[in-house]
């Protein structure tokens, strides 16, 4: 049996109570999809260490020593195992679209505007109903 393959996600909230999304691009699967920015766990990365690298690389920011709290875990079938953590940094963050995908800050009312892919569904629920 083959792993799922272990994927990390950051919810970042700012100052304003809005949360950062990022537009998938064109050659990915769920291409033009939304998603709470993230990526793949390198082997031998811890969850943390791969959600600091994963936002670096595609949106140039820095969260080290930014509090990160486990929010939700999920699997989609045998194909991904997901989990999600909730941050609020302390001072205003600057996005860069490093990779070429689009990104903004939504209110969490405005999230179902939105179309995600399937593994982000109980995640949006929780988030659009203020749980946190």
């Amino acid at each position: 049996m083959i792993a799922p393959i272990a994927v990390v996600a950051a919810i970042i909230e700012n100052r304003d109570s809005q949360l950062l999304i990022a537009e998938r691009p064109p050659n990915k699967n769920w291409a033009g999809y939304w998603e709470f920015p993230g990526g793949k766990i390198e082997a031998g990365e811890s969850h943390e260490a791969a959600l600091i690298r994963e936002l670096r690389e595609e949106l140039g920011l820095d969260l080290s020593g930014v509090p990160l709290r486990h929010y939700y875990h999920g699997v989609r079938g045998a194909e991904i195992s997901i989990d999600f953590y909730h941050c609020r940094p302390t001072s205003d963050l600057q996005p860069q679209s490093l990779e070429g995908q689009r990104w903004r800050w939504v209110a969490r009312a405005d999230l179902g505007s939105y179309r995600f892919p399937e593994p982000n569904t109980v995640v949006l629920q929780k988030l659009m109903y203020n749980d946190t």
